[in-house]
């Protein structure tokens, strides 16, 4: 029995231990593949990892702006056309400040936005802009409520363009639609209404 016992030792010594495979370490990992923390872009919601191949787009972020969600444009379209609805039941329309006033308020909304960012760049920027448009309105309270007219729609073609001429990352997602759907409709409204009194008028 026991020279089973030393035979079977003996076997069992004189088999090759396995090889266990070689560790890597955490460090060789990291240092084979850096790690990138993904960007989004403030104006777009485009969310970009930069590899160290190539830069890839992963497209809107859901967070920002879901795709496909057109909500602003509805609210915009609704709150212009309660806007012009209300002034014009009110009779505050009678007043040719009432619109320039509107036009010098909605430009200065990117200013704000540049203050909540608080860069100094698109603070200069924005207010030159806004200065523009608060030149239309004194023209257009002056001269014709048409030059206001022209200056809402300009207003609204600009606020879909606004990501590309300043860099203001305190502009919300859903600022551009809105803004520029309300403008538009307001502009509309003005329009209708000059129509309509000079109409009015020749009778």
């Amino acid at each position: 029995m026991a020279r089973h016992a030393r035979a079977a030792l003996s076997a069992t010594a004189a088999r090759p231990a396995s090889v266990a495979p070689p560790a890597i370490a955490q460090t060789d990992i990291l240092a084979a593949e850096p790690f990138n923390h993904p960007t989004c872009d403030a104006h777009t919601g485009t969310v970009r990892v930069k590899g160290s191949a190539a830069t890839h787009d992963l497209g809107r972020a859901a967070i920002s702006k879901p795709k496909g969600n057109e909500m602003e444009y509805l609210i915009g379209a609704l709150l212009g056309l309660a806007i012009g609805g209300f002034v014009t039941l009110s009779g505050f329309d009678r007043s040719r400040a009432l619109y320039p006033t509107i036009l010098i308020v909605v430009a200065s909304y990117y200013c704000l936005f540049a203050v909540i960012s608080g860069t100094d760049t698109a603070l200069w920027y924005d207010t030159a802009i806004a200065t523009l448009f608060a030149g239309a309105a004194i023209v257009g309270f002056r001269t014709s409520l048409w030059v206001i007219v022209a200056a809402l729609v300009a207003h609204g073609t600009m606020d879909i363009v606004h990501h590309h001429l300043v860099s203001n990352a305190g502009v919300p997602v859903w600022w551009p639609g809105f803004c520029s759907t309300m403008d538009i409709t307001i502009a509309a409204c003005l329009a209708l209404s000059i129509v309509f009194r000079s109409e009015a008028q020749k009778f």
